[in-house]
């Protein structure tokens, strides 16, 4: 499998580093360029990309050569939730609409989006109740990755509880 991983941060590392097949290949891209090596570092068939999504990145091209997207990006550098989820999410469904071959899409979200449950159990059937703005944000990029309209194109959302 080509998995193309979208932020090599606390979450993408750990992934890299725990993933189980060793045949599958990945490319993991940071928006720092000191990171590069640690990347490449994980495991074997990992290569690192320097990437930034803004409007001008060229995504559809980079993208086609994977059968398997995974997004766990989280802002930086006081970037705004806004611009980091929100407007990553839009590029990248952009640069998905016109593909023609199969894509498993993975994108990590946060329990937040169930807002205070007061300690009781949810599952992905319980209805979202975002009690922050940064949570009604996540549900709005949920949403958006959920709204991809071509065929060839799988969408999960994983929803990761708090890193403490």
């Amino acid at each position: 499998m080509n998995i193309f991983l979208i932020g090599a941060g606390y979450v993408g590392m750990t992934l890299l580093s725990s993933w189980q097949n060793p045949n599958d290949a990945f490319t993991a891209t940071t928006t720092t360029e000191s990171k590069l090596e640690e990347i490449h570092s994980q495991r074997n068939n990992v290569t690192s990309l320097l990437l930034k999504i803004d409007q001008n990145t060229s995504l559809a091209d980079k993208l086609d050569a994977y059968d398997t997207l995974i997004i766990t990006i989280a802002p930086t550098n006081g970037e705004s939730y806004k611009k980091t989820y929100l407007e990553t999410s839009k590029i990248i469904k952009s640069a998905l609409e016109k593909r023609k071959k199969p894509l498993y899409l993975i994108y990590t979200s946060s329990t937040s989006v169930y807002g205070d449950q007061e300690g009781k159990t949810v599952s992905e059937d319980d209805q979202r109740n975002p009690s922050s703005e940064s949570a009604k944000l996540l549900c709005e990029v949920e949403d958006n990755y959920l709204s991809i309209s071509n065929k060839y194109i799988t969408t999960c959302v994983l929803r990761l509880g708090g890193i403490y």
